[in-house]
């Protein structure tokens, strides 16, 4: 299903929709996609349904991943952008993470490593020709 975002609020407004609609018993979001596409805002939109404060979510480029705590679950967001392979997961406690059923595990630039996991929604972001429109793809 691709949906069309114009904005970071329609962006957000998109990531609580899928949550809502397509996670359900899936623990586990892995984002696609180049800089500048709204990885991040997407996590903030994935957020907000979960009890987080938006202002607190930031990109964990240089600290690999962050914790949140919601109302409703634990927000686990692992930004890959510097991990050079699989053994770099482990010893982040990925794997850990996903085990615990109380947490929603949500990976950005999951195209860094190979993360051929069954029970994982994946989605895709790109920029389209216009420079301002993105293209939200995701399949479960």
């Amino acid at each position: 299903m691709e949906f069309l975002s114009y904005s970071e609020e329609d962006t957000k407004n998109i990531a609580m929709k899928i949550l809502k609609e397509h996670v359900n018993a899936k623990n586990l979001i892995l984002l696609y996609g180049d800089f500048g596409v709204g990885k991040t805002v997407f996590v903030k939109g994935i957020g907000k349904v979960l009890g987080v404060s938006e202002k607190s979510i930031k990109s964990p480029s240089y600290t690999l991943v962050r914790e949140y705590y919601g109302d409703k679950k634990k927000l686990i967001h692992f930004d890959l952008y510097r991990i050079e392979n699989n053994h770099d997961l482990e010893n982040l406690g990925f794997y850990e993470y996903l085990n615990d059923l109380n947490s929603l595990v949500i990976v950005e630039w999951a195209q860094k490593v190979d993360l051929s996991l069954e029970n994982a929604l994946k989605i895709n972001f790109k920029i389209l020709d216009d420079n301002l429109t993105r293209s939200i793809i995701f399949n479960s």
